[in-house]
């Protein structure tokens, strides 16, 4: 029957709680310790780690979001360059604070422009937002969308704010991508190992990216996101920030920045930034 297809969680409760108590919990904790915002951003760069290392960071950089979106827009990756445009085409997603309603206005206008197919993998870029997104903005509507490495994600963040223009409908952008994926584990250790390797993360190869991510830099970041391995989802990252250029903003806000070494040290290790614009 048309009209109540419904997404399901497909990631197992390791990677954020399955039930509405402890997502209230953790969240409602992140905010009570962090300065009151303004939420008048209209973008936003995330990690999409379990929520144990990036929710954290998640948390803060989506409570500096516009309060009350008509419509949410998520973009994560793990795509090649020159990959379709993914989306999830259900009426609905599920979350444990209740279920998103998605934007088919929004997703019928995709299709209209860009190869699309169903999204029917567990990955976890987009979906480890979702409880995040439903707790900030209860009443929006919700775009789920992966887009690959290349320039066809520079292309959609521009046909979005095209497309939520002439629907006028209030929209933020959130983009998710991780960093350096550095160690053994990854089958990359340019610098070696020990704390050699994560200062070179830290103050080089993640650095690098970040400083073009808050510069609006689209092409820079998927530049050094191939040639440097910076980022695992730079698309997410690039269609966020060609929406917020092209919404006047000139600069991004770097909320934090830190890696998985910092809170469970490894030979293996992720960065995580959270951006805002």
């Amino acid at each position: 029957m048309s009209g109540n297809r419904l997404r399901k969680m497909y990631l197992p409760s390791g990677w954020y709680p399955d039930n509405e108590l402890e997502v209230n919990e953790f969240i409602r904790n992140i905010i009570s310790q962090s300065r009151i915002k303004k939420r008048d951003k209209k973008a936003a760069i995330v990690p999409h780690a379990g929520w144990s290392y990036s929710g954290n960071l998640a948390v803060r950089v989506i409570s500096d979001l516009d309060s009350n979106p008509d419509t949410v827009i998520v973009i994560g990756g793990h795509l090649s360059s020159g990959s379709s445009l993914y989306y999830s085409s259900e009426d609905s997603i599920e979350t444990p604070l209740g279920n998103l309603p998605v934007d088919k206005d929004v997703i019928k206008r995709l299709g209209s422009i860009f190869t699309m197919k169903e999204d029917m993998s567990s990955d976890n870029t987009v979906e480890v937002q979702m409880p995040i997104v439903k707790y900030f903005f209860p009443d929006s509507k919700i775009v789920w969308l992966r887009i690959g490495s290349g320039p066809e994600s520079i292309k959609l963040g521009s046909v979005i704010h095209r497309i939520v223009s002439d629907l006028q409908k209030e929209t933020i952008v959130i983009g998710s991508t991780d960093l350096t994926h550095y160690g053994r584990n990854f089958m990359f250790s340019p610098a070696g190992s020990g704390p050699d390797a994560v200062r070179w993360v830290k103050n080089k190869n993640d650095k690098d990216i970040i400083e073009k991510m808050l510069m609006l830099d689209c092409k820079g970041v998927l530049k050094l996101a191939s040639s440097n391995q910076s980022a695992c989802s730079p698309g997410g990252a690039a269609a966020a920030m060609q929406f917020a250029r092209l919404s006047g903003v000139s600069s991004g806000n770097l909320e934090d920045y830190y890696t998985s070494y910092d809170i469970s040290p490894s030979e293996s290790f992720v960065g995580y930034a959270g951006i805002s614009f």
